[in-house]
């Protein structure tokens, strides 16, 4: 079993130093969510939810002006209002989350809304004060799973100078490492993992905020997470565990035919 990327979240966060505390950028937010690009994924936003400490008020987008100064000085999270789930974004505590769904979309559809998403929080608000993209991938254990995670993917990471970290049976190694590279060049303490099956073991690597975590997360299932603050590396990352068949799809259903017709012969 490989890794299930169609049945898992993206979640795309940018945190602020201020964002709705004042009527300006409060009214900027409210256009800019009516902006919001994943509209295909959710329902439509039919209102918000501003909530604060003993404060609470339903709104409509058009009514954004007419909510008053001291009103905005209260709010402390924002959600919006849909008909049903799942939720375009969530707002709180000066950081605006989005959950970006996998399923349904093509490989580069989801890298589409990746860029998407990035872009427009970017031209959300000033004063921004960091990113994070993570997403978390299940898979189920095996021999051949792990050769095309360590031959194949991960000395083809993107571009950088990172920190290893391997712990097997509370064994811990590291060091640094350039990728990518060819996998005879990776340390021995990587290069063992390949099998490593059963037992229990985590990998980390890292530059700067870029982070790769492989680790047991069951006796017979592994977990990959990756966490970034740039787009573009976790874009790459993600491609080359697609190009090493690290993903699985789901298998359509099989066609089901409710009735057949009646065939008669000639006499």
């Amino acid at each position: 079993m490989k890794f299930r990327l169609y049945n898992t979240t993206i979640y795309f966060k940018q945190f602020f130093a201020s964002s709705f505390l004042n009527e300006d950028s409060f009214l900027k937010l409210c256009q800019k969510i009516n902006e919001f690009p994943l509209k295909e994924d959710y329902a439509e936003i039919k209102g918000l939810y501003l909530s604060g400490d003993h404060f609470f008020k339903k709104i409509l987008l058009s009514e954004a002006e007419e909510v008053r100064p001291d009103d905005i000085r209260q709010i402390k999270s924002i959600t919006p209002i849909v008909d049903y789930a799942p939720m375009p974004f969530n707002l709180e505590q000066n950081c605006f989350e989005v959950n970006i769904p996998t399923s349904d979309k093509s490989f580069e559809k989801l890298l589409e809304s990746v860029s998407r998403i990035d872009a427009y929080l970017n031209d959300l608000l000033e004063d921004k004060t960091g990113k994070k993209i993570e997403i978390h991938l299940k898979a189920g254990a095996c021999g051949s799973l792990s050769r095309l995670i360590y031959e194949k993917a991960i000395p083809e990471l993107s571009k950088g100078d990172y920190q290893h970290q391997s712990i097997i049976n509370r064994q811990i190694e590291g060091g640094k490492i350039s990728l990518p590279t060819e996998f005879s060049d990776l340390p021995d303490n990587v290069r063992k993992l390949v099998k490593v099956i059963r037992g229990p073991y985590t990998l980390k690597l890292i530059d700067n905020k870029n982070k790769l975590i492989l680790r047991q997360v069951k006796r017979q299932e592994i977990g990959l997470s990756l966490y970034s603050d740039q787009h573009l590396w976790f874009q790459d990352s993600l491609r080359s565990f697609k190009k090493s068949k690290l993903f699985e799809y789901p298998v359509p259903p099989p066609q089901r035919y409710h009735s057949l017709p009646h065939l008669t012969g000639s006499r």
